[in-house]
């Protein structure tokens, strides 16, 4: 934000770069994000678009965008990024890196700088690596750093759980395509497919597994709980800036007056826009405390259906898409928020989550988008759109486990990397 530019920098380091120095951590570059830090793309007005690490035309995503790309390209060792909508996931996925997004808490977030606020979708950091171990690495050493402690008491006090991370007992994992809300193209659904395969041949046993959220909307869902304000903070930061293109849209929408909201909410449906509708209906602000409450109890409801539904079926952890498509466009010319949503569910319901690189586009895969449904929605226009010249692209699979069991997800991430590595 251009508001921060020329801000005195602040007088102490946060609790994160405290910890990691006193580890013998070496901060030695910030990398770029974009704008608000509320988008999946990588450009600011300030420095400009982060471009993919192999493909000039492609975006690394975002927000945690020059981290995951400085990564890729081999610049650093490890890195740090944040995530409330799968900013860590999402750019590790489209790099071909392994991200991490640990449950929110576990991790100190005291002194860090955000613009969001709310409170309903708990805002989580966590590393990203060329491998898993450089992330378990990287946990292991701060959650068990004394330092850890000590600056912030509001930190559960888990130091790391070694036995659970490198138990090599057979997992009970489930598994899914399709999560009701975006059909994942070709090579993310086979992504999931041969690393399915592979596990079983390595004695885990595969369980398909059925998504409890039909009858969510989750994306208005989600994006209703990050701007409850109406967006009304956002908007305040963008003030005076010049806005990029990849919030311009969003921004846009949440400027428009009330009648003209609601005209263009209707033309959206008539059009088949469900992305802009859902945009300008969940922007709308909470008309009072009690509307938070209750939309409050809502989301915790789905929270608590989705873990008796998983401890119901018995599963020690989750694999499926990463997120419904490889690097899009550096610029993108519409819509195609709807493929997030493999990743947002994790944020609303503050799971522990990575992405584990597994393989890459083929010819194959893009042939067979002759059979994707381009026509349910603009996001799925859009992605299939932009699925031409993406052979090469990196493709990942995104593995999960329940609040607070974050090294039972490293460990199924890493038993993921081994099944690809032991070809």
């Amino acid at each position: 934000l251009a508001a921060f530019a020329e801000k005195p920098l602040p007088t102490e380091d946060c609790s994160t770069v405290k910890i990691l120095r006193a580890l013998g951590g070496v901060p030695f570059v910030r990398t770029s994000v974009p704008q608000t830090m509320m988008s999946v793309l990588s450009h600011n007005p300030i420095e400009g678009a982060v471009k993919h690490p192999t493909a000039e035309n492609r975006s690394p995503g975002g927000s945690s965008s020059g981290e995951a790309a400085l990564i890729a390209a081999g610049g650093s060792p490890l890195g740090l990024g944040s995530d409330i909508g799968g900013s860590i996931r999402l750019p590790a996925a489209w790099c071909g890196i392994a991200g991490f997004k640990p449950t929110s808490g576990r991790l100190s977030r005291q002194g860090q700088r955000s613009v969001s606020v709310q409170k309903l979708v708990p805002a989580s950091w966590g590393p990203m690596g060329p491998d898993v171990a450089s992330l378990a690495t990287f946990m292991k050493a701060f959650c068990n750093s004394e330092l850890h402690d000590q600056i912030d008491p509001g930190v559960p006090p888990l130091g790391f759980n070694e036995t659970i991370y490198v138990e090599s007992r057979p997992l009970r994992i489930g598994f899914y395509l399709y999560d009701h809300q975006f059909q994942a193209v070709p090579s993310a659904e086979r992504a999931v497919k041969e690393t399915v395969d592979r596990l079983a041949s390595r004695g885990h046993t595969m369980v398909p597994w059925d998504p409890p959220i039909r009858r969510l909307n989750l994306m208005e869902t989600y994006l209703r709980a990050v701007t409850c304000d109406g967006a009304g903070i956002l908007d305040d930061a963008l003030n005076g800036d010049r806005v990029s293109y990849a919030v311009k849209l969003g921004l846009h929408a949440i400027q428009v007056p009330w009648p003209g909201r609601w005209v263009r909410q209707r033309w959206c449906r008539l059009t088949g826009d469900s992305e802009t509708e859902e945009w300008l209906r969940s922007s709308v602000p909470m008309p009072n405390v009690l509307s938070m409450w209750y939309f409050n109890q809502e989301v915790t409801s789905l929270r608590e259906e989705f873990t008796h539904r998983w401890r119901e079926d018995k599963l020690d952890a989750i694999i499926c898409p990463a997120l419904g498509c490889p690097a899009v466009d550096l610029e993108p010319k519409s819509p195609f928020n709807g493929c997030l949503s493999y990743l947002v569910l994790y944020n609303l319901f503050n799971f522990p989550a990575g992405s584990v690189p597994v393989t890459r586009v083929t010819a194959s895969d893009v042939a067979a988008m002759s059979n994707y449904p381009a026509g349910r929605s603009v996001s799925h226009a859009t992605v299939a759109r932009m699925q031409a010249g993406s052979e090469g692209l990196p493709v990942s699979v995104q593995c999960a486990a329940l609040p607070w069991r974050d090294e039972a997800c490293l460990s199924l991430m890493r038993e993921v990397e081994a099944a690809w590595r032991d070809k």
